[in-house]
């Protein structure tokens, strides 16, 4: 007897509570991150120039923000599965994490946009929580259409080469067709490969598109692996064909990347399991410590290749990215010397998939350049999403783009709630993954939906020849 419906019926019996439920609990988040925000702003030091300074107000913060969720898992452990308890993981992922580690000192800021950064950080976690508490935006037609359809494990292994064809793309084309030369490239560092681009590539940023293909596959496993066991001849193939797929991703040096790839895979088998239990949970957790000391070798060989010698490279802590140190430099400069970019930031990140050999007067950046004012030209900066917004109009963007990330994840939580298919969990996954990435950067969210858009079309192109060879089977009438 197929359980699957059990983990379903749970997930949705959660989200299906009444609305005035759902608003109890977002005003209940949003009294617990107000008053870790304001512990955490007022136990900010005047002198943040030492790297423990900051341990304690991230401390205060990230308890309110872990508090609903792990309300929620008392009584219900399928609350895991609800994207904005992921989203909450993702801020302090993006922003709290290397504050928690001690992890460096605080340059270029003071004690001032240090409490203000926490303060922002606060708005968007409460306004996340009051986006998701209704009953959030329809699933686009498309996006439901997808997720309900049922495929035959012949048609998962057919997804899976199409995918292997596609993503590689990139890579054997820029190699030349030559098997030595891609190999070479495996090992080489980012920079030195024979598919690298600049920046500012012509045609060729088509090729970029191709890879998100190869992002699809190691969640295509798992649905596999699910229908007909890990040990299957198919599953295998498709696990070497990741593998080789993962392979040539990680040697890109993006640990972004890496972690939506397998973490997208994991949580499409978390939601394919009849229920969460025990070993679910565990065998969850050890995924991601195994995945976080992977992203962490990736950064050490990131400048060399795997192929090369890594000396003197050693990280004592978790590298995350230095999102929050950022976003109070930010708010240095922002609005007392600069004014707010408004609509920018957005509008780039919207229109990073047009090559621009089709569209050359696009945008160049985001319309802020914190490396310029820091007098640290030449190198990248990432602030987080949170950052993204304050620069475009300081609190009411972050108010309003915590909500609209709210409004998302309500509406990509109706996936567990649609009928049994078998995309179902791929979908959730898949999108999943594309939201925690994107509270990064708005560039990251626009990137990462690709995966979703590659999926569809991929399952878009099986279903339509499921249905021509069908129709040639039945004949003329």
């Amino acid at each position: 007897m197929d359980t699957r419906p059990v983990l379903r019926s749970a997930v949705s019996n959660a989200s299906q509570r009444r609305p005035r439920a759902r608003i109890s609990l977002a005003i209940s988040a949003c009294g617990s991150i107000g008053l870790g925000t304001m512990f955490a702003m007022s136990n900010v030091p005047d002198d943040v120039g030492v790297a423990t300074a900051l341990f304690m107000p991230a401390l205060y913060l990230t308890i309110a923000l872990l508090l609903p969720v792990v309300f929620q898992m008392r009584s219900d452990l399928t609350a895991v599965l609800r994207i904005e308890n992921a989203l909450t993981l993702g801020i302090i992922y993006w922003l709290l994490l290397d504050m928690l580690q001690s992890a460096y000192p605080f340059q270029f800021v003071t004690a001032a946009n240090v409490q203000s950064a926490f303060g922002m950080v606060g708005a968007f976690a409460g306004a996340l929580w009051i986006g998701a508490s209704g009953r959030g935006w329809p699933l686009p037609r498309m996006v439901a259409a997808t997720a309900v359809r049922e495929f035959t494990t012949r048609t998962l292994y057919s997804a899976t080469l199409i995918a292997f064809v596609l993503g590689m793309a990139k890579f054997v084309i820029g190699s030349g067709f030559d098997s030595a030369t891609l190999i070479r490239g495996l090992g080489a560092s980012r920079w030195d490969t024979p598919w690298s681009r600049g920046d500012f590539g012509g045609a060729d940023a088509f090729l970029d598109h191709m890879q998100y293909f190869g992002y699809i596959m190691p969640s295509l496993c798992v649905l596999m692996a699910m229908k007909i066991g890990w040990l299957n001849w198919r599953v295998v193939t498709a696990l070497l064909l990741s593998a080789i797929v993962v392979a040539f991703l990680a040697q890109s040096g993006g640990r972004r990347i890496i972690g939506v790839v397998i973490g997208a895979a994991l949580f499409t088998w978390v939601a394919a399991k009849p229920r969460l239990g025990p070993r679910v949970i565990f065998g969850g957790a050890a995924t991601v410590v195994t995945l976080l000391m992977f992203m962490q070798e990736m950064l050490r060989h990131r400048g060399v290749g795997f192929a090369g010698e890594v000396e003197g490279n050693d990280i004592g802590y978790l590298h995350v990215d230095d999102n929050f140190l950022r976003l109070a430099q930010l708010i240095n400069f922002y609005p007392d010397t600069v004014e707010f970019v408004l609509h920018q930031p957005l509008f780039h990140a919207l229109t990073l998939p047009i090559p621009r050999v089709l569209w050359p007067g696009k945008p160049l950046g985001p319309g802020f350049n914190l490396p310029g004012l820091l007098g640290m030209q030449g190198l990248s900066l990432s602030c987080s999403i949170i950052g993204e917004l304050y620069v475009s109009y300081g609190l009411w963007a972050v108010l309003g783009g915590g909500w609209i990330m709210g409004r998302i994840a309500g509406m990509w939580n109706k996936i567990l709630q649609l009928p049994t298919g078998a995309s179902r969990p791929l979908m959730y996954g898949l999108g999943l993954m594309a939201l925690f990435a994107g509270m990064r950067s708005a560039q990251a969210l626009v990137q990462m939906s690709y995966i979703v858009l590659a999926w569809i079309f991929v399952a878009s192109l099986l279903s339509r020849a499921n249905a021509s060879a069908n129709e040639g089977q039945r004949g003329p009438y």
